[in-house]
């Protein structure tokens, strides 16, 4: 008895996949990963759906051929940068008989925090539920199972331009899948960072990727802030690639063998031959490598130090969490960046297959946050292995989730097929 949750992320250089299994104890198991490149996402935007759909397949196909396993649907993160934030309230009467709130109230409250003017190019991704208010008195993190009549919810609603919802979907769609769903990836994140650690004031979760920096900043597991910079790891790669005189893939390669953040006070003894595409030899300093990596690196975590500061919640946040292939893989990152932006820097690693990696993070987070979304003590699972995501058991909050999911698919569908409701 077991079901699979497949979390898609679409890096601006990279598609990472992970793949989560439902045990017959309702337990999560991570027993899958696999990236590929990608050419078709620039600054966390599809500009290309043909060559984005092909490098999703492809990373699906590959998963699907290690596991002997068929994938139906995924779950897709949406990059918080790209996302506006509003604060919204909704309310709704509380009808059962029992007065009891169950999870279709929690639903319809949610639905109503959505009724809020939104320019006509934009679309709801998710509702981020802070706080409930029950019969005007009782302020709680979780309303079920608690009785009342009437129920109030806080809650931050996220929005994205249709046109960007719209390719997401139509990419996954073009590899003959569908979308289960589409998770802020800051949401996500948040899953894996939280394993097991407890945050008593805010953090900032800080995705460095290869074109792109997305900032959220969490207080009390609230987002608070975000914020994204059009920059990243390839301007490093860009700079190594002038300063030695080579190709960028070349420089890639280069960066993410022997690249490493040492401090100024420290210094790397020797050189390196290293052989080209071409067969050629090149050899370098090690030490001037480290310089040119880190006169950028510098910069881009100076650009970030702002934007925290400018945040409102600089003096609150305890921990800075560093996570992408941007700049997380060097040596020495955490005291480098905690030296610029004053704060404790840690960079968070997703544990799955055996592997430890900043780069899986976000995927893996995608898988967590639905699986931690769809079950709870009640939940058992499916007999078929290969129906990914659809059958689960209809209990009613297996039922609330997918509603939730499901009508916001649909949502996105409409308007991007032009269909009549």
């Amino acid at each position: 008895m077991s079901n699979y949750i497949v979390g898609i992320d679409i890096g601006s250089s990279k598609i990472y996949a992970a793949v989560g299994k439902l045990d017959e104890n309702r337990e999560l198991q991570m027993v899958g990963i696999d990236s590929v490149k990608c050419k078709g996402v620039r600054k966390g935007i599809i500009i290309d759906i043909n060559d984005t759909a092909n490098s999703i397949k492809k990373c699906i196909d590959n998963i699907e051929d290690m596991l002997n396993i068929e994938i139906k649907g995924v779950y897709v993160s949406i990059p918080s940068g790209l996302c506006e934030f509003v604060d919204s309230k909704g309310v709704v009467a509380i009808t059962s008989d029992n007065r009891e709130i169950n999870y279709d109230d929690i639903f319809r409250v949610e639905e109503s925090a959505k009724l809020i003017s939104l320019d006509s190019k934009k679309k709801i991704v998710e509702v981020i539920p802070e706080n409930y208010v029950i019969d005007g008195k009782y302020n709680v993190k979780n309303a079920i199972g608690m009785t009342g009549t009437r129920l109030e919810i806080s809650a931050k609603v996220v929005f994205a331009e249709t046109d960007l919802i719209n390719k997401i979907i139509n990419s996954v769609n073009m590899t003959g899948k569908k979308v289960d769903g589409i998770v802020v990836a800051s949401q996500a994140v948040l899953r894996t960072i939280l394993d097991n650690k407890e945050y008593n004031n805010a953090i900032a979760l800080v995705d460095i990727g290869s074109q792109t920096i997305d900032i959220s900043i969490y207080k009390n597991y609230i987002l608070c802030y975000t914020a994204s910079i059009p920059l990243g790891g390839n301007n490093i790669t860009n700079d190594i690639s002038i300063c030695l005189n080579m190709k960028y893939d070349e420089a890639e390669g280069i960066k993410v063998k022997y690249g490493s953040l040492i401090g100024k006070s420290n210094s790397i003894q020797g050189t390196v031959k290293n052989r080209l595409h071409d067969g050629s030899i090149i050899e370098f300093d090690r030490n001037m490598l480290a310089e040119i990596i880190e006169a950028r690196a510098e910069e881009l975590l100076k650009f970030i130090s702002v934007h925290l500061k400018n945040s409102g919640y600089f003096n609150e946040i305890d921990k800075v969490i560093l996570f992408g292939g941007g700049m997380s893989l060097f040596g020495g990152i955490e005291n480098f960046a905690s030296d610029i932006l004053n704060k404790p820097v840690e960079v968070s690693v997703s544990r799955c297959v055996c592997e430890e990696s900043p780069l899986y993070v976000t995927c893996v987070g995608i898988v967590k946050y639905v699986a931690e979304t769809l079950l709870n003590e009640n939940i058992s699972c499916t007999e078929n292995e290969n129906d990914i995501g659809n059958k689960y058991c209809d209990s009613e909050n297996i039922r609330y989730e997918k509603r939730k999911f499901l009508k916001t698919v649909k949502d996105y569908l409409v308007d991007f097929f032009n269909i009549r409701r």
